[in-house]
């Protein structure tokens, strides 16, 4: 039920989102030959396509936007760039798979449209209401009852996997490896304890991250901060599944000298 419940709320901020940002721009306007190229509303389109079934046509689109990211149509870094190529080429080999079903396939889809909305506006507001629904979600984790918590963690895990690309695009490269390392010790999480240990951390990283974009020179200081606040958080995190695992082990082994007594 609680799933179920997630799943339907998902549903309706996703449509929300999708009509606020169709009644400021022409989102769902297909490019035709001699009008100007709107990269953004192909990235719609692709969307759209998407939830209609519609996948060969979507990753149609896919290829053109590809095209059109390699003849300078986004103003990006080199290494971000190819970052968003790799998850723009990615996202179609998701859409052409007979494996995943169409639920996974609009969730990508969904995880592109919100990246590429990161790499066109870092202040997007569509990003931050997922942002935000991604720490709320957060928060019903934390409040849950043991029993329910399993579940309350696959959903933040399931929605963060679909905002991760837009928060690792806004932010700086230098800091992507660690956000790489967290994200994928996250997902290798099974027991309830570390589950609440990981909710809380996710929440301490996302507030470390929540800082407006400033379009002047980089502060050195500031920077150097920040690598060793959300680096500090995640290697406790490593430390701490380390001591747990040591912990169960050495549990078992004493368990098993018992045993043969």
């Amino acid at each position: 039920m609680v799933i179920k419940n997630q799943k339907a709320k998902l549903s309706v901020l996703m449509f929300s989102v999708i009509l606020l940002t169709a009644m400021t721009i022409p989102v769902f306007a297909h490019h035709q030959e001699g009008q100007p190229y709107n990269l953004l509303n192909e990235v719609y389109t692709v969307y759209e396509l998407t939830d209609a079934k519609k996948y060969e046509a979507a990753g149609e689109k896919l290829n053109q936007i590809v095209t059109a990211l390699q003849t300078n149509h986004l103003s990006l870094s080199e290494e971000k760039l190819e970052y968003v190529i790799d998850n723009t080429e990615n996202t179609i080999r998701h859409l052409q798979s007979d494996i995943e079903n169409h639920e996974l396939k609009v969730d990508k889809a969904l995880a592109f449209v919100l990246m590429m909305e990161s790499a066109k506006n870092p202040d997007s507001q569509m990003v931050a209401k997922w942002n935000n629904e991604l720490k709320n979600q957060i928060t019903n984790g934390l409040q849950s009852e043991t029993r329910s918590l399993p579940a309350e963690f696959s959903q933040v895990m399931d929605l963060y996997s679909i905002v991760y690309p837009a928060i690792k695009i806004r932010e700086d490269t230098r800091l992507w490896s660690k956000l790489d390392e967290q994200f994928v010790n996250l997902n290798q999480i099974e027991n309830e304890e570390d589950m609440l240990h990981a909710l809380n951390v996710m929440l301490e990283t996302f507030n470390q991250l929540d800082t407006p974009v400033s379009n002047e020179k980089d502060d050195d200081a500031s920077f150097a901060w920040l690598i060793f606040s959300v680096g500090g958080v995640i290697i406790f995190t490593l430390l701490y599944v380390g001591w747990r695992k040591y912990k169960g082990e050495k549990k078992e082994k004493k368990i098993k000298k018992v045993d043969d007594l």
